[in-house]
């Protein structure tokens, strides 16, 4: 949930008296547990949970953001492919540049190289290749 998305349901959903609700979305916005840091904004700042006297409900998604958050991650989704590889198949290779020496790779060398044999699945998305030395 990023705080613009937020702001703008508000503003959407409230229309002229969306501030005076801010103190809630504020609330609700600091004590979720961001991705990145893996822990509250709040926790970050002051080193503990925040005390209340009643049971505080984070706001729900008004509709319109369920709708805004679908969206977006069938977009971010639209061009990926989930391909699995199995031990024993032939796989070709992206070579990066700023994984080799300057003077040992430049612009001009391929981009890929291949075809390798995969020696082991190590994840979902990463494995082991009989690489040359």
């Amino acid at each position: 949930m990023s705080l613009n998305n937020l702001l703008k349901c508000l503003t959407n959903d409230y229309g002229e008296s969306w501030d005076l609700i801010l103190p809630q979305p504020e609330f609700t916005f600091n004590n979720t547990i961001n991705k990145t840091i893996s822990c509250t904004l709040f926790e970050l700042m002051y080193g503990l949970h925040p005390k209340v006297l009643t049971d505080v409900t984070s706001l729900p998604l008004p509709h319109k953001m369920e709708e805004q958050v679908a969206k977006y991650i069938a977009q971010a989704n639209h061009h990926r492919k989930d391909i699995q590889f199995e031990e024993g198949d032939l796989v070709l290779i992206r070579l990066r540049l700023e994984r080799f020496p300057i003077e040992i790779y430049n612009k001009l060398h391929a981009r890929r190289d291949g075809p390798f044999k995969i020696l082991k699945k190590l994840g979902t998305n990463s494995y082991l290749v009989d690489l040359p030395t």
